[in-house]
């Protein structure tokens, strides 16, 4: 099976990117956990306003996200597939 995922970050805190205990982010954590994903195909990153590190994925960003942009995002990444 074929998987798309998305990792909104699109209201991320400045904190969000900062170490947590030592370690990684937990921006860094959550692209971790989505990469790691079975089967994952293509996965897309929604950034807002706080520009995201570079990484896996690819990013798509947007001064404001809405549920609905989230959903055709979300569509347009499973496109193709």
């Amino acid at each position: 099976m074929k998987l798309s995922a998305l990792v909104y970050a699109g209201s991320l805190s400045p904190r969000a990117l900062m170490p947590l205990a030592g370690s990684a982010s937990a921006y860094d954590r959550a692209l971790a956990f989505a990469s790691g994903l079975p089967g994952i195909e293509r996965l897309v990153i929604a950034e807002g306003e706080l520009p995201v590190p570079p990484g896996a994925g690819e990013r798509i960003r947007k001064p404001l996200w809405t549920v609905d942009s989230i959903l055709e995002t979300l569509g347009q990444a499973g496109e193709g597939m």
